[in-house]
């Protein structure tokens, strides 16, 4: 009896022993699939001319750790017994994997359901930036930048007395991010209607938000029940979606800024792609590089404390010049995106004004004021590649610009044609389209006069 039991023992522990190496040569073959999925999804991005900055030292470094994995286990002269010695730095490798995929789905999980701002920044924001450093003419050195419990920037509306509502859509030209609280164009345009006829007071907001196209706008009217309360809708649009077109190579944008509009309806970090490789897509990386950069450059640029967006300027004037791409179907999308503000507004009974895009862009720029630009990064599908000319950039942003007075003349739409008054120098932009103190001034006059002309301020105005 006594060696029967032991051979059974021997038995058991003989295929204990058989079965721990080859449960530990699944988990540490299956480890390796970790780097290879980073390598086949940088490769698949560079394939597509999609690969960024990060994405080349992962095809190194993941490539590395596959062909090492597989080189020491292949050439390990005790296979077991260095199956056994991976077995704690398996337990932490694995263990950090299911931390950062956690992390990944908690960040997913946070922004989406806890964020409660209804465009961009939480209601209640306020900041003082400081852009002395930047230098730009027409600027403060100073300002305060301010978000109201409605989420757009501007004063609430009164609580009593008949208010005529306008909010202006748009991007950075509309947002005014350079701009004080007291110095960006809708402030002054409610204050030039305000102090120019008593009949209505005037309550003008901002929703505007560096970055969105009219795919982003027609986005935000659907999901926002603030817009669709104003009176008036003032949209700013075109650059942006120039922007993606050269971005894009020409090719079609729409499905691209689709996903990037429901992208931002979640409030994504920024930096989140559907191109690209892994770093792309994660928001944890996303939400976590931005602040890391910004360490890195204000310790790199101290005790100037260049601001980390100047970078961009620096790489428009040092950048290759590349032909722009042909522009037939960008043209035809954004007109197309314009019909579906259109039928929105008429849906939502909102009266609509479109505003074509001023520029500083025109043949004849100084070299001086060639350092101020940074836009009309040419690329394939948001890989930046070089750069447009001045003169591409102009005749760009003049076509998408009639495009947008066709439409309005074929569908009988309100539209002015902001771009031809303003002028195409340092008195109203500090770089390519935005305007300084001097440029919002100009624009809230000319809209002042229009808007104040028509409906319903002006009885003889239908």
């Amino acid at each position: 009896m006594g060696d029967e039991g032991s051979i059974k023992e021997r038995e058991v522990a003989s295929r204990g022993i058989a079965t721990f190496p080859r449960a530990l040569l699944g988990a540490y073959l299956a480890h390796l699939l970790v780097p290879l999925i980073f390598l086949v999804a940088s490769l698949l991005a560079a394939h597509r001319g999609e690969a960024g900055t990060v994405d080349k030292p992962v095809i190194v470094v993941a490539a590395l750790w596959v062909l090492l994995g597989l080189g020491a286990l292949a050439f390990a002269g005790d296979r077991a017994g260095f199956l056994k010695r991976t077995a704690g730095p398996l337990v932490t490798f694995y263990t950090l994997v299911c931390c950062l995929g956690l992390a990944e789905f908690g960040v997913r999980i946070g922004i989406r359901h806890l964020n409660r701002a209804p465009l961009f920044y939480k209601p209640g924001t306020k900041m003082v930036v400081d852009l002395a450093p930047w230098q730009r003419n027409g600027l403060s050195p100073q300002i305060t930048f301010s978000v109201n419990a409605l989420g757009l920037r501007g004063p609430l509306p009164p609580a009593e007395g008949e208010v005529y509502k306008i909010i202006a859509v748009g991007g950075s030209t509309t947002e005014c991010a350079a701009l004080d609280d007291t110095q960006e164009w809708p402030h002054l345009l409610m204050q030039l209607m305000n102090s120019r006829q008593t009949k209505y007071f005037t309550w003008v907001n901002n929703a505007g938000v560096s970055g969105l196209t009219t795919v982003d706008h027609l986005s935000c009217l659907r999901r926002l029940p603030i817009l669709s309360q104003a009176d008036l809708l003032v949209f700013l649009v075109g650059v942006n979606d120039v922007e993606a077109t050269l971005e894009y190579g020409g090719k079609p944008t729409q499905k691209a800024l689709e996903r990037r509009a429901e992208l931002f309806g979640e409030h994504a970090p920024a930096g989140v792609m559907d191109v690209g490789g892994f770093f792309k897509h994660s928001w944890l990386y996303q939400m976590t590089r931005l602040p890391v950069v910004n360490i890195v450059w204000r310790l790199k640029h101290y005790p100037t404390q260049e601001p980390l967006w100047s970078q961009q300027f620096e790489r428009r004037f040092a950048g290759p010049t590349l032909p722009p791409p042909d522009l037939h179907i960008g043209l035809q999308e954004y007109a197309q995106r314009l019909r579906s503000l259109e039928c929105e507004c008429r849906a939502r009974r909102l009266r609509c004004v479109f505003l074509t895009q001023p520029s500083m862009w025109r043949a004849d720029l100084t070299a001086q004021e060639q350092r101020l630009l940074c836009f009309g990064k040419i690329g394939r599908r948001g890989h930046v590649l070089g750069y447009a000319s001045v003169a591409d950039l102009a005749h760009a942003m003049d076509v998408y610009n009639q495009t947008l007075l066709s439409v309005c003349r074929q569908d009988h739409l309100q539209c002015y044609d902001l771009a031809s008054f303003i002028p195409k120098d340092t008195s109203a932009f500090y770089d390519d389209v935005h305007f300084n103190i001097g440029g919002a001034r100009m624009v809230a006059e000319y809209l002042a006069t229009h808007i104040l002309a028509s409906a319903p301020f002006s009885a003889d105005s239908p």
